[in-house]
């Protein structure tokens, strides 16, 4: 009786065990606004398919940014204890579209986080500076937390170390920018400057690219994060610094992020898809870097492909599919 009993717990348990990650629980802390969603907008004027936003308590629509749902249970799995951490000024908000999200599982973001959401109310302001007080959420040990957000000064005095930094790199996909940059790119062809118009363009897609599908990338982050932390014996914190940061480039002073660089992206962005479909969903796929564009950019794009093709057809493919980063286009994603 007592073998069988040893075997009926073995067989009921070993899912659940399964999804620990092997590793020490450790918290992870998220921003809202350009972390995890986009600012809110009329889904007519995009090509993004209703399903991907969610209303707030005013019945506004706000943006999900992809794979949200996936890596918030991802990371669960994984073993962290997950929070909300937002300064947007009305902070009511925060708890209606976290119950909004719908989590693979059934449960709703807000469930999932069992409620651990902390507004502008609390934050505090150091010199004159907003600060994101980690110690606030009563985490287990304060090196292993990991605040996620898309703004530098928002780390507390003696915290920076636990900063994963996911800064907006395209302007154009969040807000309406007083001069858009495909037509920067129209006007560098114009001048026949082509080389640098294709250069151009093919930033401004690996940046569509990362900002689209910047939860993943970060959960890529965190997920090696996590394998430096115990391969080296080191803290989680100081393995987040130290893959985002050297000693000539600490967060305070950087000019440009990390991200911005393609290898980054690309790195980060495969190991977040490796942690989804080995924890959530084995058929995940990232988001086209162009499914996020609205339709005036997505006009403007085939306007720039339509002339730099008249220029040199074989060029510019070769260009296009070296630099312009189409996730769908690469056969390692698949």
């Amino acid at each position: 009786m007592t073998y069988k009993l040893f075997i009926f717990v073995i067989l009921v348990f070993a899912p659940i065990a399964s999804f620990a990650g092997g590793y020490e629980p450790f918290d992870v802390v998220l921003d809202i606004d350009e972390t995890t969603f986009g600012r809110y907008v009329d889904p007519a004027q995009t090509g993004i398919a209703p399903r991907d936003y969610v209303s707030d308590d005013r019945g506004r629509m706000w943006r999900v940014l992809h794979g949200l749902p996936e890596v918030l249970l991802a990371l669960e799995r994984l073993g962290a204890r997950v929070s909300f951490f937002s300064g947007y000024y009305k902070p009511e908000r925060n708890p209606q579209i976290l119950q909004n999200l719908l989590l693979p599982d059934g449960r709703n973001a807000y469930e999932l986080i069992n409620g651990r959401v902390r507004g502008a109310y609390e934050i505090e302001y150091v010199n004159g500076h907003k600060r994101k007080n980690l110690s606030l959420l009563k985490p287990r040990r304060l090196t292993r937390v990991i605040l996620v957000d898309n703004e530098v000064e928002y780390s507390f005095p003696g915290q920076e170390k636990n900063l994963l930094w996911v800064p907006t790199l395209n302007i154009d996909a969040f807000e309406n920018a007083d001069v858009n940059r495909f037509d920067m790119v129209l006007h560098l062809i114009g001048r026949e400057q082509y080389k640098s118009a294709r250069t151009y363009l093919a930033k401004i897609e690996r940046e569509y690219l990362f900002d689209e599908n910047k939860p993943i990338v970060m959960l890529g982050l965190i997920a090696r994060a996590l394998e430096k932390s115990e391969a080296e014996k080191i803290s989680l914190r100081d393995a987040v610094s130290l893959l985002q940061w050297d000693a000539l480039n600490p967060p305070r002073h950087a000019k440009e992020s990390y991200f911005a660089n393609e290898s980054a992206v690309l790195v980060n962005l495969e190991k977040g898809l490796e942690i989804i479909r080995q924890y959530v969903d084995p058929y995940f796929e990232p988001m086209n870097a162009f499914e996020g564009m609205s339709q005036r950019d997505k006009h403007r794009r085939k306007q720039i492909l339509a002339k730099l093709s008249k220029l040199n057809p074989v060029d510019h493919q070769t260009q296009y599919h070296e630099e312009c980063l189409d996730v769908f286009a690469r056969k390692s994603y698949r």
